[in-house]
């Protein structure tokens, strides 16, 4: 990538342009001198003036001998912001580190974390979280240890609900209760921990193969400390407690427990103490100067295997007081959703899922309908029994989780966990679109959703009657066109929703809302084209007939305006048809999504296989009618995040 500006620009009075060293979130970084000769970062700020210059804007004023220094705030001629900071030369703790593996001698941890600690205090006692340490952001300045990257700090304050970027957060240093969006200065005691523990070890904590385990540990698994000394093992077991309201109050308090003897804040140590023996001073003198924001003079990329960042929701407001009850014991589990999870985790170790091509899942869903339809006599049956566990379960769940949310407080769900950084930021995109393009994509969808529905019930009419007759013909028009107007009803409210996640309780109210407009229709399509079910596929009355009362049907079985709204308020209003219309969906057509709308279909009151006919019909048009974000899309909004998140 080129920067904006050469070696020998002047875009800001007063400062020339040496290199450009770095792209941040926020937009270039340049190394620069003034016209006196002093060396200066200069951030230049493309993206959220407004958030960015009030952020830095809170932090000029700070001074202290452990913090990058920020000068000012500067605009050029065309109205740009820049940020003037210090320019720091040396290295940063990550590369001391990566020079010592298996961790630091116990005077080298004691100098460099008394300084961090130093420095993060200052910072809270001015009411700033930094949020984002991490031994990057750790400069070696001349043998004095200093925090950067603190200027997107947030102010904790009572207007934190607005105006707030979102936070951007590092995987092994991350607080469980991130996820929420709760910023308070238990965070950064909760990185301090986890440094610590790298300091000592010379590795992190909580490490796994991918961003989602690594972020469930943080939630859920405990440090081994059995190798760590005293007092060092029981300050980092106290700073990584899940729950932030028992981890230590401030940080003076966790200086206090590794019984250190008091230093002056601003603590100097040799370089040499810190060179590895094996590198020599010609060694050191050739390697280029590093600067707090990269350790070379390249542009800095963050590729897909090296991400370890994650952007989460809106900040909200620090922890209000303690709690009742500690996050681990507060809430029961719930043994559906664990033994669901972890036999598919176990069956998918063994089985692997393999790819199945989208033309292949076309055919399957009419062949699946055919099937349900020639051997109805059988299927139906085993199927309504399936479908009323299916229900129950569901109730029992949805009980459970109401009762664990009820108990959770500031933990973090597994569900905000799991969503990954480009949902995010492709919900973002989403709900920034024009509103004209949103129609255009929504008229679309539509149009191609009533196409499938059409065509699957012109194959289905064409295999099992043939051209047939006049009943046959009505019989199957009716369905084709209660299927299209559930497709519809499911894409339109999807429409609404896609720029966010949503309470599944008030989707789920208004599609059963929605399902009561498609019933009217449906029975109205019925009276109007004279539908006569006994002429269809044969029907299995008499189990109907137990599970619902008699009042439902009329003359030789025949659903009434009852069992029409029965049925698609409960087709529509209990299930997360939304899920199955989400762009960000894992793929464009899921035969599971398929199945479980037709297995909970023979559990309504609807003569089958009418009903499971619909609901297949309406669950494969919406999934190939709703907007789908293809691999190449998904690929550009992770490299433009790769690029930001330095």
């Amino acid at each position: 990538m080129k920067f904006a500006y050469t070696s020998g620009s002047q875009p800001l009075a007063g400062y020339t342009i040496k290199r450009g060293v770095g792209v941040g979130g926020f937009g270039e970084v340049y190394f620069a001198t003034s016209d006196a000769g002093k060396e200066v970062a200069l951030k230049r700020v493309q993206r959220n003036l407004d958030v960015e210059v009030r952020g830095v804007t809170q932090c000029l004023n700070l001074k202290h001998s452990n913090l990058v220094a920020l000068y000012d705030i500067k605009y050029d001629d065309l109205g740009e912001g820049w940020v003037v900071m210090e320019y720091v030369g040396g290295e940063t703790l990550k590369e001391v580190l990566d020079r010592n593996p298996n961790g630091l001698p116990l005077d080298e941890v004691d100098a460099w974390f008394q300084a961090i600690a130093a420095g993060v205090d200052y910072l809270h006692d001015h009411g700033i979280v930094h949020r984002d340490l991490k031994p990057g952001n750790i400069f070696d300045d001349d043998g004095i240890v200093k925090i950067g990257d603190y200027g997107l700090s947030k102010f904790i304050s009572c207007s934190r609900r607005s105006g707030q970027t979102e936070s951007v957060g590092t995987f092994h240093y991350m607080a469980p209760e991130i996820g929420k969006g709760v910023y308070g200065k238990e965070i950064d005691v909760y990185a301090l921990g986890i440094m610590l523990f790298e300091l000592l070890t010379g590795r992190v904590p909580f490490e796994g193969e991918s961003s989602q385990e690594i972020i469930m540990k943080h939630l859920t698994a405990e440090p081994d400390l059995r190798d760590l000394p005293q007092p060092y093992a029981e300050v980092i077991r106290r700073s990584l407690l899940k729950d932030p309201v028992k981890r230590y109050n401030n940080v003076s308090e966790l200086l206090a427990g590794l019984k250190l003897q008091e230093r002056d804040a601003a603590v100097t140590r040799s370089r040499e103490a810190f060179v590895d023996a094996s590198v020599t001073d010609a060694e050191q003198a050739d390697k280029p100067p590093v600067t707090h924001y990269a350790p070379r003079r390249e542009t800095i990329y963050i590729t897909e295997e090296n991400a370890d960042s994650i952007v989460f929701g809106p900040v909200r407001e620090s922890m209000a007081g303690p709690r009742s009850q500690s996050s681990q014991t507060a809430s029961p589990t719930n043994p559906f959703g664990a033994v669901s999870v972890e036999t598919l985790r176990q069956v998918s170790d063994v089985f692997p899922r393999p790819r199945v091509p989208a033309s292949l899942k076309c055919v399957a869903v009419p062949l699946g309908m055919l099937l349900f339809v020639w051997m109805s006599q059988v299927l139906t049956p085993l199927g309504i029994m399936a479908g009323l566990a299916v229900l129950v379960c569901l109730g029992v769940r949805m009980l459970l989780l109401a009762v664990q949310k009820g108990g959770q407080g500031g933990v973090v769900s597994k569900r905000q966990l799991e969503q990954t950084a480009w949902e995010s930021r492709a919900r973002q995109q989403l709900a920034s679109a024009h509103l004209s393009d949103r129609l255009s994509e929504l008229t679309f969808s539509l149009l191609v959703g009533a196409g499938v529905a059409m065509g699957l019930a012109s194959v289905t009419m064409l295999v099992i009657h043939g051209f047939g007759g006049v009943d046959e013909m009505a019989n199957f028009t009716w369905f084709a066109l209660s299927s299209v107007v559930a497709a519809w009803a499911v894409l339109l409210m999807s429409k609404f929703w896609e720029g966010g996640t949503g309470r599944q309780a008030v989707r789920r109210s208004t599609l059963a809302v929605t399902g009561v407009a498609v019933g009217l229709f449906a029975f109205a399509s019925d009276q109007f084209l004279s539908v006569d079910f006994v002429r269809g596929p044969e029907v299995q009355q008499s189990i109907l007939l137990q599970l619902y009362p008699s009042s439902l049907f009329g003359a030789e079985f025949h659903p009434n305006l009852s069992a029409y709204l029965f049925f698609f308020v409960g087709l529509l209003g209990l299930m997360r048809w939304w899920r199955q219309a989400d762009p960000t969906r894992t793929s464009r057509l899921s035969l599971k999504c398929v199945f479980v709308a037709t297995l909970w279909s023979l559990a309504l009151p609807l003569p089958q296989p009418w009903g499971l006919m619909i609901a297949a019909t309406t669950s494969t048009a919406v999934q190939l009618a709703a907007p789908w974000m293809r691999t190449e899309k998904r690929n550009e909004i992770r490299e433009q995040m790769e690029v930001e998140l330095v």
